[in-house]
């Protein structure tokens, strides 16, 4: 067994619960999950078994990494407790866990299949969990330096699993910067 995660860990936890904590209410629920995938659908023009598909893999997504299989509403302190006592239990295991927590993410959020992801797909997945600072969130995008207007998926997979469990706060992390200005 190891230690708790330090401070900074726990401190960017707590801003990606206040990401998902779009209406500030204090904790996640079951309707922040309907919300999103119907915005999602929305914005990407989904329609019948498709829409069905993709709202499903959300809802999916939702269920198993961010309320943990719990019924909710979670908290902050609550969703900080899961996370530290995985962290704690097995940090390697914590690690494949954000790996394909975040693969699964950018998979669902990535409609044409392919390992990069556009501007448009990645703003569209912030604003489909009700955030709308687009200025904002294409600098986020413009942080990993794309190439034709892509990135490689791997490559914001790896920020957001640094981002989830490094406690090394010498290490520029994009995704920190990025939440800290109000993406």
């Amino acid at each position: 067994m190891s230690k708790m995660a330090n401070a900074y860990l726990i401190s960017k936890w707590r801003m990606y619960f206040k990401v998902l904590d779009v209406k500030n209410e204090g904790c996640v629920t079951k309707e922040h999950i309907t919300q999103d995938k119907t915005k999602f659908a929305h914005f990407h023009h989904l329609e019948d078994n498709r829409k069905e598909e993709m709202m499903t893999r959300i809802e999916q997504w939702w269920n198993k990494y961010i309320l943990q299989e719990k019924p909710g509403p979670i908290s902050e302190q609550e969703f900080v407790d899961m996370l530290n006592e995985d962290f704690k239990a097995d940090r390697d295991k914590f690690v494949k866990k954000m790996q394909t927590c975040f693969e699964q993410a950018f998979e669902i959020n990535n409609l044409d299949g392919g390992e990069l992801l556009s501007e448009e797909d990645f703003v569209i997945a912030f604003r489909a969990a009700g955030h709308e600072q687009i200025t904002l969130e294409k600098k986020f995008f413009n942080a990993y330096n794309p190439v034709d207007g892509l990135v490689p998926i791997k490559q914001i997979v790896e920020s957001w699993v640094q981002f989830m469990s490094s406690e090394d706060s010498s290490k520029p992390d994009i995704v920190k910067s990025a939440l800290g200005t109000g993406v």
